[in-house]
């Protein structure tokens, strides 16, 4: 589950500290249970798939293809919880930002 976390991560430019905004869930704890130790309860797979516009079952199993995902987030109702409501989508940032960076 862990993989498809960072997968999700990875595909809404987030960081852990996205995600625990998001979800409400504390950052250190997803980072610990991202690193293997611990185990996801299921009020937390809740969270992080409706966050994240997946189902519990496809964040434990197997993620959609990123067209059918995308799909979704661009479908969503305005007002509906997810991750294009609770956070703006934002580039990620290389480690030696220059003045011109927002």
């Amino acid at each position: 589950m862990s993989e498809n976390i960072a997968t999700i991560l990875f595909r809404l430019h987030w960081s852990q500290r996205d995600l625990a905004i998001s979800t409400g869930i504390n950052r250190s704890t997803l980072s610990r249970k991202m690193g293997g130790a611990g185990e996801w309860s299921l009020s937390e797979v809740e969270d992080i798939a409706a966050a994240t516009f997946v189902t519990p079952n496809e964040l434990i199993g197997d993620l959609p293809s990123y067209e059918v995902w995308a799909a979704r987030m661009t479908e969503a109702p305005a007002g509906v919880a997810g991750a294009s409501a609770v956070l703006p989508q934002r580039a990620r940032r290389d480690s030696n930002p220059k003045p011109s960076d927002p």
